[in-house]
Order: C-alpha cells, then sequence, then structure tokens
C-alpha cells in the first residue's frame, strides 16, 4: 500500500502538472499540524479521531477530538485538498478494478489445490453480489404485481 504524502516543494522546484502544484499551493499554506492530521487521515483509512491525535492535538476528551476534527476536515483549505486527493484515489481505484474483477474469476476457476472450495465459492458469491444477483431464498415471495388491461372496443 502506498503510502499519502503532503508536502509542500522545496525551494525553486518546479512543479510540472497543474494539479500537483495546486495542492502544493495549497498545502504551503498549512500549519504542521495541519499537514500531519491530513497525512494520517488519508493513510489510516479516514479515522478523523486518530489523526487529530496524531497531529499534536491534545483535547480533553474523544467527544471533543471528533468534533475538532471534524470542524478541521470542514474548513477550506483542508477540505479542497482531500477533494483533489479523494479524486485521484477514486480514478486509482478505478483503473485497478478490471484487474482485481480478472483476479476474483482466476480465484473461482482456478484449478490449483491450494485453492480450497470455500475460497473459490466466497470468490463466486463475490462475482454474483457485485452483478447485482439475489439468491432465491432472499427473494421475496409476497411481491405483489399490479397489471392494468385496457380493452379498445374495435368497431
Amino acid at each position: 500500500m502506498e503510502v499519502a504524502t503532503i508536502t509542500p516543494p522545496a525551494t525553486g522546484e518546479i512543479v510540472k502538472h497543474g494539479h500537483a502544484r495546486s495542492i502544493a499551493e495549497k498545502v504551503k499554506r498549512l500549519s504542521p499540524k495541519h499537514i500531519l492530521f491530513l497525512e494520517t487521515y488519508l493513510n489510516n483509512g479516514f479515522n478523523r479521531i486518530e489523526a487529530y491525535y496524531n497531529a499534536g492535538y491534545k483535547p480533553k476528551n474523544r467527544v471533543n477530538a471528533s468534533q475538532y476534527a471534524s470542524e478541521l476536515l470542514k474548513l477550506p483549505q483542508i477540505s479542497s485538498i482531500l477533494a483533489e486527493n479523494i479524486e485521484e484515489a477514486v480514478l486509482i481505484l478505478k483503473n485497478a478494478s478490471p484487474k482485481a474483477a480478472a483476479k476474483v474469476v482466476a480465484t473461482m476457476d482456478s484449478t490449483d489445490p491450494f485453492i480450497k472450495g470455500g475460497t473459490k465459492l466466497a470468490a463466486a458469491k463475490d462475482i454474483l453480489d457485485r452483478a447485482g444477483i439475489v439468491p432465491p431464498e432472499q427473494t421475496r415471495p409476497d411481491q405483489v404485481f399490479n397489471i392494468q388491461i385496457n380493452f379498445v372496443d374495435k368497431k
């Protein structure tokens, strides 16, 4: 897993891409605590309380930490950096999803003796779940259908 690091460019460093330049310019305006908060938040699965403590803030309790961390996330300079990083993360995941789907199918179809039947079954179930196919035992037999029939009188 790649670790996100948010650091401003060194003095005189040229940033070639507009996206990277805008993030670097926004990061320059953040305090070291804000930068550490953002880095931890992006790397720990978006746990704002842990990120708040890790950044060096010392709230009275976890409730205050949660509240203050939420307020930090709403700051325009922080929320814009997060939005740009999350957009990039979503793009990476979208690009990797065909490869992940191929791995699941390969696991399901595998003839490798070390891949057990339960693993193959779990892979098959995962494929069906993602396709939106519901097992028969989960369908509702009490579903009501209304059909309207209009008779047309032909003369």
